[in-house]
């Protein structure tokens, strides 16, 4: 009854307190449940992008935040989502070609390669069966097939990329209210909660704008000197080598290589030659030159680890993924740091300074 509360106990009032805070927080998380994914990519790639809102906001000299985070999020919009949605279309139109081509056994660039890799492997191991055609084949058939399902939600896509650049725009423009909020919320000391942060933070600028960032950019000027060499389908091949680029050790090598030796074999040595130097010089000194800079404040995931993080992120979450299975992985990690602190009691050691 009203006004009559005060015989419950603080205990029963807290109790009916947190249960319904438990209902409308998991009642909230089945509502936003189609959308948390996108959400989270959205805020790792605003995070790594925020050196661009602080250079725009210094430039423009305002005391508003908006127009930094609304020129921000257009340049992430023109130099990202565009081209991105260029290349995959391009990409699974020329899966289609490919399949089809090796499904009616017509000359592709698998054609004068399949012997000789087939008997290279022979050489290593006698047991080996290994058929290039068909493991291409099948990898191009499944990009084909789920391409259906992919384009079929035009606008549940066109929804999903609205979503992450209202997002994009908000962390830009509110991210040190919500990292406050964040702090607020916590039930640990805000030392741990700062630390765990700051991993995160570099944990994302390792992952988006170091060996993703640069995986898609090995990968697309590895598309383009295909275009410019003349190897057939070169967006489809692009996209593997977007792949390739995350293994430890053969990188986009194991693409190139293929795509040279097809030029050879055909004839196309000055195309071989060029496609050769391209990759050396145009696609090899990425890592050189790009990555430095790009994780100049982070840090790294062991590259097994990053490969297996990104495979079964894709797997777990979809395309969203490629990027919440690393992230994933190095919250773990970054909790894991933390453990022995919290169980003894200890401050971090930025904080121990502070």
């Amino acid at each position: 009854m009203i006004g009559s509360s005060s015989h419950f106990t603080h205990h029963t009032q807290l109790s009916f307190f947190y249960a319904f805070v438990v209902a409308a927080s998991v009642l909230t998380f089945f509502i936003f449940q189609p959308y948390i994914s996108t959400l989270i990519v959205a805020a790792s790639i605003a995070v790594a992008a925020m050196p661009l809102y602080s250079w725009l906001h210094f430039r423009l000299r305002t005391t508003s935040n908006w127009p930094a985070a609304f020129l921000a999020t257009l340049i992430l919009l023109l130099l990202i989502a565009g081209p991105v949605s260029f290349f995959a279309v391009t990409a699974v139109e020329e899966a289609r070609v490919v399949y089809v081509d090796v499904r009616a056994g017509e000359d592709t660039i698998l054609g004068p390669l399949a012997g000789g890799v087939e008997e290279l492997f022979k050489k290593l191991n006698p047991r080996a069966d290994f058929d290039l055609e068909a493991l291409v084949s099948s990898g191009a058939s499944w990009l084909f097939e789920h391409s259906a399902t992919i384009f079929s939600g035009a606008a549940t896509i066109s929804f999903h990329i609205l979503l992450a650049l209202v997002a994009i725009f908000f962390v830009f423009l509110r991210g040190t209210a919500m990292e406050k909020s964040i702090l607020a919320l916590s039930p640990l000391d805000d030392s741990y909660d700062l630390e765990v942060l700051d991993k995160l933070r570099r944990a994302v600028i390792s992952i988006v704008r170091g060996a993703l960032l640069i995986a898609l950019i090995q990968g697309v000027l590895a598309g383009l000197g295909f275009l410019i060499f003349g190897v057939p389908n070169p967006a489809f091949w692009g996209s593997i080598a977007v792949v390739s680029a995350l293994l430890p050790g053969i990188g986009t090598a194991l693409v190139l290589a293929p795509a040279i030796l097809y030029l050879f074999l055909t004839g196309s040595v000055g195309a071989a030659v060029g496609l050769l130097v391209w990759g050396v010089i145009v696609v090899g000194l990425v890592d050189n030159i790009f990555l430095p800079r790009l994780l100049s404040h982070g840090i790294r995931l062991h590259p097994m680890i990053l490969l297996l993080a990104v495979i079964g992120g894709i797997n777990f979450f979809g395309l969203s993924g490629f990027i919440l299975g690393p992230l994933t992985v190095s919250l773990l990690v970054a909790l894991l740091d933390l453990y022995p602190l919290i169980t003894r009691g200890k401050m971090p050691t930025h904080a121990a300074h502070t």
